[in-house]
């Protein structure tokens, strides 16, 4: 087995074990599934990618700084989204109908974003009162120590999924205003780029609020739980 067919055949595994986790909520289901679907594609495209690219750069130069910097182009093209150009002749050179590819593309991923960031804030809101919740019954020994620092672990995992989920829309973010630059300031894209950012905002601010109430879990219950 490849590295790479290694790599998604681990995170599709976690993927099916969230599925099967009655434990969690819809939002949390759903967010750590997008994210862990988001790592396996960008992986794989991201080194298939980088890897052709770096071939044509070495055909081309025949040195391994071509190889590099073709490597760079490979990888924005192994992302598969016409909106994520690794030049600016690229993006003028596009026909309409790729330009157009390219806008339905950002939309989409923006109605995504827009899910996952209304889902950030359910899991927020849940981890807030459900952690309140649990410090009260712990302190009054209604549950134990192990009950509590598995509530602790799912959150802390359900951080980093909003975590990698806000760092992969504001990347997308910043390829859709790059392409609109590109595009001489292309007012679609630009309108899809500012509206990426402020779901990647959201989804950050939410993830800043669950590790704010995780920092209040009593040390000797955070120190049982095992790391996300």
């Amino acid at each position: 087995m490849s590295c790479i067919s290694l790599a998604a055949a681990t995170m599709l595994t976690a993927c099916a074990s969230d599925a099967s986790n009655a434990s969690l909520s819809p939002a949390e289901r759903q967010l750590r599934q997008r994210n862990a679907h988001f790592n396996t594609t960008v992986l794989e495209g991201a080194v298939v990618g980088g890897l052709l690219g770096a071939g044509i750069g070495m055909l081309a130069g025949h040195n391994a700084t071509s190889a590099a910097l073709g490597g760079v182009s490979g990888l924005a093209a192994g992302t598969g989204l016409a909106y994520a150009v690794a030049s600016r002749t690229q993006a003028q050179q596009q026909t309409e109908d790729t330009y157009q590819k390219a806008i339905t593309e950002a939309q989409q991923s923006v109605a995504t974003a827009t899910e996952d960031a209304a889902g950030s804030q359910a899991i927020a809101d849940q981890a807030n009162t459900e952690l309140s919740s649990l410090d009260a019954q712990y302190k009054a020994h209604q549950i134990d120590k192990a009950q509590y620092a598995n509530a602790v672990q799912k959150y802390n995992k359900d951080a980093t999924a909003l975590n990698g989920l806000a760092q992969k829309y504001a990347q997308q973010a910043q390829q859709m205003q790059t392409y609109a630059t590109y595009r001489g300031n292309d007012a679609q894209m630009a309108a899809n780029a500012a509206a990426m950012k402020q779901k990647a905002d959201t989804l950050k601010s939410n993830e800043e609020r669950l590790v704010a109430n995780l920092s209040q879990v009593p040390s000797d219950v955070s120190g049982q739980a095992p790391a996300a």
